[in-house]
């Protein structure tokens, strides 16, 4: 499949994520810091601003040790306003496995440039009790 398909079908996937959760949560704040807190057993979200229609997306840097951390979810919530190119958000929910600690580094980058830098890196260290 061509970098032209592969474009096209994932445009496709984010206008239709985007549809099924168009939705927003007047609460919805960016995670700050970057230092977490959680229970074993639990789940928790990491909410960072994002802006679907300039292709970006968080992704995960490297993968996560399962034996202490495992991704549960990922939404993008669009914004309330109809204007356009306005960003909304990525929820990524995780849930814990077992007391440790563990690091999470998101990229800021758009699937098709692999060899260009991240726009944006995030990393959250997560403490489970």
């Amino acid at each position: 499949m061509g970098k032209k398909a592969w474009i096209i079908l994932w445009v496709t996937g984010v206008i239709l994520a985007t549809s099924i959760t168009s939705f927003a949560k007047e609460s919805l704040k960016p995670t700050e810091g970057n230092f977490i807190q959680a229970k074993a057993g639990k789940e928790f979200a990491i909410i960072l601003e994002s802006n679907v229609t300039t292709g970006y997306r968080w992704q995960l840097a490297s993968s996560i040790d399962r034996d202490f951390l495992m991704v549960v979810g990922l939404r993008y919530v669009a914004p309330k306003t109809k204007a356009v190119g306005v960003g909304g958000w990525e929820e990524w929910t995780f849930k814990t496995v077992k007391p440790g600690k563990v690091s999470i580094t998101f990229n800021y980058a758009r699937s098709w440039e692999k060899n260009k830098a991240p726009a944006k890196t995030r990393t959250f260290v997560v403490v489970i009790k």
